[in-house]
């Protein structure tokens, strides 16, 4: 996500009339901050991220348009990065009411099913005091490819543990009136 590309999306949804979302990753984060930044504890990361969120933020403004902010896909041994995040949105939250991030994603599907739910459930508690969305990868549907094909995940053993996150807010897209836009509902989970 560089400067030049997010200028020139916001004005492509401004010709369109529309919203839009800007991803931020982990290497993305740390480009922004400079490849001659240490990143020692995701700190480069973080800082790259949230700079970039503020500049979005600004110029989205500016063009009138309305912008998701989105980090993607956090696996466990950038958990650091995912915290450094979450600091930040408690401090812009603190000071605006909102959150500097609309929405983070945590991908844990190479952890087993229980721990990968524990992690999503605490960081869920923490993200919903500050109104800001949780993307959980929760697991694959298939693991590993053996002498006997790919192994499947039992449906009931995926179904049982989704339902013991019970808090935070599930976002639906749902049509109000046939032939609508979608239209996106909280659901309380």
């Amino acid at each position: 996500t560089m400067s030049p590309v997010i200028n020139a999306c916001l004005e492509a949804a401004k010709e369109a009339n529309a919203p839009m979302i800007v991803q931020f990753s982990n290497g993305g984060g740390y480009f922004m901050a400079g490849k001659g930044t240490s990143n020692e504890n995701q700190k480069a990361a973080v800082a790259g991220c949230v700079a970039g969120a503020l500049m979005v933020r600004e110029l989205a403004d500016l063009y009138g348009v309305p912008v998701i902010l989105h980090t993607d896909h956090c696996a466990k041994n950038l958990l650091p990065w995912f915290d450094g995040l979450l600091e930040a949105n408690e401090e812009y939250y603190a000071k605006h009411g909102e959150p500097l991030f609309s929405s983070h994603m945590l991908d844990l599907s190479e952890e087993p099913i229980e721990e990968n739910l524990e992690i999503c459930k605490e960081y869920l508690a923490r993200m919903k005091k500050i109104d800001c969305f949780l993307e959980m990868e929760i697991g694959r549907a298939c693991q590993g490819v053996g002498k006997a094909g790919l192994k499947f995940l039992p449906v009931d053993l995926v179904n049982s543990k989704l339902h013991e996150v019970v808090v935070g807010e599930l976002c639906v897209e749902q049509a109000e009136t046939p032939g609508a836009q979608p239209g996106y509902k909280k659901h309380q989970i």
